[in-house]
């Protein structure tokens, strides 16, 4: 009798969590108090903190510069830094979730949803760079097209649901929801949360705004208000079915 030697091997491991959300819905406020986690470690474009603390960016874009490299750049990462959680934050990721769960079926999503009206005027009156062309009309465009992806996202139950106004109102509350869920010692909570107050850990010009959760009522004309709450209907609804307190 011939007896055959199989080589089992175990699936490979990683601790990896990737946000997702509109541009201007919070992710990069979610993403730097993460960081601050002493057991976190942000894969990003370049990659290091200043001696300021500050990173050039807090996003990789890895998979709009080249999805077909993607997976072995971020498991590269991850096999160098075993012992930490990695968080990978772009928002344009969001529109590739399906690839994303293709290469990486066993990392978790913190999806941070705001209230669609106010994600506009952030757009509206963000100084930066990126949003330098963005009307009204654009600005709902692309916030249609965001929340299609989150619709499917929110499909998988696995992933965490995040309500920015929530964040604001309580942080302390949602922020240990948050660590919970990626099996993060809370201990350092309270110094997170203070560390994290009208800061940015990234040196990108107008990136912090105001952070309260109905400004936009005050920024936007009424007309556009109406505006936004006709073209935006279902958005809105769908937006005030995962969040509590919605404005």
């Amino acid at each position: 009798m011939i007896f055959r030697r199989f080589n089992i091997t175990k699936k490979k491991q990683y601790r990896l969590v990737f946000i997702y959300g509109c541009p201007r819905s919070g992710t990069t406020w979610l993403w730097s108090m993460l960081e601050t986690h002493s057991d976190v470690l942000p894969f990003t474009d370049g990659g290091i903190k200043d001696s300021l603390g500050k990173y050039e960016t807090s996003e990789s874009g890895v998979y709009i510069r080249n999805s077909k490299t993607a997976k072995k750049k971020i498991l590269d990462f991850v096999k160098r830094n075993k012992n930490k959680l990695i968080i990978e934050k772009t928002p344009s990721h969001t529109l590739r979730y399906s690839i994303i769960k293709r290469d990486f079926p066993n990392s978790k999503g913190l999806v941070i949803l705001r209230n669609p009206l106010a994600i506009v005027n952030s757009m509206l009156k963000s100084k930066m760079k990126a949003f330098g062309e963005y009307d009204l009309e654009y600005s709902v465009k692309e916030v249609k097209k965001y929340f299609i992806a989150l619709r499917q996202i929110l499909h998988d139950k696995s992933n965490h649901v995040v309500s920015y106004e929530n964040l604001i109102q309580f942080t302390k509350v949602e922020l240990a929801d948050v660590m919970l869920y990626l099996d993060l010692n809370t201990n350092e909570i309270d110094n997170i949360i203070s560390s994290n107050k009208g800061k940015t850990k990234v040196k990108v010009e107008g990136l912090l705004r105001k952070g309260l959760i109905d400004s936009y009522k005050e920024d936007l004309s009424v007309q556009d208000q109406m505006f936004i709450r006709e073209q935006l209907k279902e958005e809105i609804l769908f937006f005030r079915s995962y969040t509590k307190n919605a404005q």
